[in-house]
């Protein structure tokens, strides 16, 4: 099995298309806290500004923004909030994500947008899947898109559901499943 890192997330899939860069729309999402949706978000940022590319962080976890205030002051970075906590009004949420995404394109045209998301924001995420890729497709964009997950049954059921019919059934995207093998400090 192929280790999944950053660089595979963020990197063109041939050297062909290296040259041009797609602006990219990184979608990670997942049921729970705690399975590293932000420590991967991060570790995107990082790798593309190893990369020389620009960023645009698109902080949607409200409750615990973590992700945009790290790179807030960071050269090559941009960073807006967008609450997706919102489960009583998740289509105001999704618009006005997406029109952020168009806005951001039209005025800075990163090469990467990264979307922190919140846990349980998956069912949302999904609800809305094809409007992502529509959006993305006529932006000129790619989509990425990684599920954080650990084993419990509740997560292994929404994880089927979003193959089904979410961000992890769209066949444009570039799709992740990420398991979180390991948890808290390293024994001694």
């Amino acid at each position: 099995m192929p280790k999944l890192s950053s660089a595979r997330l963020l990197e063109p899939a041939s050297p062909a298309t290296a040259a041009a860069t797609v602006p990219n729309l990184l979608i990670l999402h997942g049921e729970k806290g705690g399975v590293g949706k932000s420590a991967m978000a991060q570790l995107a940022v990082s790798r593309a500004l190893q990369l020389g590319r620009r960023v645009h962080v698109i902080e949607a976890d409200m409750g615990i923004p973590d992700v945009g205030p790290r790179f807030v002051h960071t050269a090559g970075v941009t960073v807006s909030k967008i609450g997706l906590d919102r489960t009583d009004d998740s289509e105001t949420a999704m618009t006005a994500l997406l029109g952020a995404v168009e806005q951001i394109q039209n005025r800075d045209n990163p090469d990467l947008y990264v979307v922190n998301s919140p846990a349980g924001a998956s069912r949302v995420l999904d609800v809305y899947a094809p409007v992502f890729a529509d959006v993305a497709k006529g932006l000129g964009m790619s989509l990425t898109v990684g599920f954080l997950t650990d084993d419990t049954p509740a997560v292994v059921a929404r994880i089927r559901e979003s193959l089904t019919s979410g961000l992890l059934s769209m066949p444009s995207a570039r799709r992740a499943l990420i398991y979180t093998a390991w948890k808290g400090e390293p024994s001694t």
